[in-house]
């Protein structure tokens, strides 16, 4: 659709094309695994700390996201599990996110897979990432085997970002980095560590053990209240980084 049409017409014409996309999707659609769904809580609480140090990152969660094609009246349509637009100002979408309409395209798009639930077909969503929509950074993420690819956008096709000599994965664009590991610090007293150290500006949330990916959306909170000078949602003295059952 060209925006030379009147913007109330396309803006009705993408309403129609998205109550019509809603009413086609299978009940598999709405469907997630446990390791898709804790996966999804752990990107979000990551991504309100990015949030908190850039106002112009908008994160999206499971939005549709509809654009022009050629030759075709009705919009591409694709659903990605998180989506990360870029722009200065506040961005209004509610049922979909239509790119004609938007003052920013799709920066980052984010997807997990389990082999315990195909709902999503993600082969068939890159396709439309990499060539129609092309959007700059797509990330696979697997939680059942925790292994992560992230993609950058040539102009033609995507190309693994290899990761950094610390094993991060960078988005420049973000000064951010992308990681994942199987190690599971414990702690001798079997709690996590929390908070605030004593070198300014240096906090501490480690020692999980085996729960941390369990623990990791209330952790993200947690951490987030105390590295933005909030106070904190719980009480933290028994998890300490002084406490001295470290010692």
């Amino acid at each position: 659709m060209s925006m030379r049409i009147p913007r109330i017409l396309v803006e009705i014409a993408y309403e129609e094309a998205a109550r019509d996309y809603l009413r086609s999707l299978p009940l598999e659609h709405f469907m997630e695994s446990t390791p898709q769904a804790t996966q999804g809580k752990i990107t979000l609480e990551s991504l309100d700390l990015v949030q908190a140090q850039r106002s112009d990152v908008h994160v999206f969660n499971e939005l549709l996201v509809q654009y022009p094609l050629p030759r075709r009246k009705k919009p591409g349509q694709v659903v990605p599990d998180n989506m990360v637009v870029v722009h200065p100002k506040r961005i209004k979408a509610k049922g979909s996110y239509d790119v004609p309409l938007q003052p920013a395209r799709p920066f980052w798009v984010l997807e997990y897979v389990s082999a315990s639930n195909a709902r999503k077909d993600h082969v068939e969503n890159r396709a439309k990432y990499e060539h129609e929509l092309k959007v700059l950074y797509y990330l696979l993420y697997t939680p059942d085997s925790q292994v992560l690819t992230l993609y950058r956008h040539t102009g033609t096709r995507y190309v693994r970002v290899k990761p950094n000599a610390e094993g991060r994965f960078e988005i420049a664009e973000l000064e951010l980095v992308e990681a994942t590991a199987g190690l599971r610090p414990g702690t001798p007293d079997g709690l996590p560590i929390l908070g605030t150290t004593r070198t300014p500006g240096y906090f501490v949330a480690a020692g999980h053990f085996r729960d941390g990916i369990l623990l990791a959306p209330v952790t993200a909170k947690i951490m987030g209240a105390i590295v933005t000078g909030q106070v904190p949602p719980f009480e933290l003295a028994g998890f300490s980084p002084a406490r001295s059952s470290l010692r």
